[in-house]
């Protein structure tokens, strides 16, 4: 008895979530940060979470990774989730083991998930950044060029390009 109350205090205080689904994709049980990570998704009894893939499609129940991680009976890693919530999308890093029972079969999926949210938001703000840089660099009326330690070119904008009278491509990135 202390020792489970023991595993039940050390399973709740882990940050990352922790899942755990039967073969049929029901889950079993949640620590407090797979249900904030999940939300409604994460009541017992659940199925599978839904879930999209970075460029918004949603994940198929084949697809899922702990579906595949069912299927296949070898670990999926680092496989990157979006999960709808009430405060936007939960951007999530997943990792599904499967566990075996004593004739090898997957009979059960621990699932792992960070939340890697606040990382994508700032990977996002820097793309933006760079297309916004970009649009800058090909507005300019006045060439622009930029070359590496070895002298290959590596950006000219469409002022530059017109200057020279060739474009990057042209170059082959080449020295000048």
């Amino acid at each position: 008895r202390n020792s489970s109350q023991r595993m039940a205090s050390v399973f709740n205080a882990v940050t990352n979530g922790l899942v755990v689904l039967n073969s049929e994709g029901v889950l079993l049980e949640c620590n407090a940060a797979a249900a904030r990570m999940l939300g409604p998704a994460a009541a017992s009894g659940a199925r599978l979470w839904p879930g999209m893939h970075e460029d918004g499609r949603p994940y198929t129940v084949d697809g899922h990774p702990v579906q595949q991680a069912l299927a296949s009976g070898r670990s999926v890693r680092d496989v990157v989730m979006g999960v709808p919530g009430e405060r936007g999308t939960c951007w999530l890093s997943v990792n599904a083991e499967p566990m075996r029972d004593e004739l090898g079969a997957a009979t059960m999926v621990v699932a792992s998930l960070t939340d890697i949210t606040e990382r994508k938001r700032s990977e996002d703000a820097v793309r933006r950044g760079e297309q916004r840089l970009q649009e800058i660099i090909n507005m300019m009326p006045i060439g622009l060029f930029l070359k590496n330690v070895d002298g290959r070119m590596i950006l000219m904008n469409p002022a530059a390009e017109q200057q020279f009278g060739y474009t990057l491509k042209e170059l082959h990135y080449g020295s000048f």
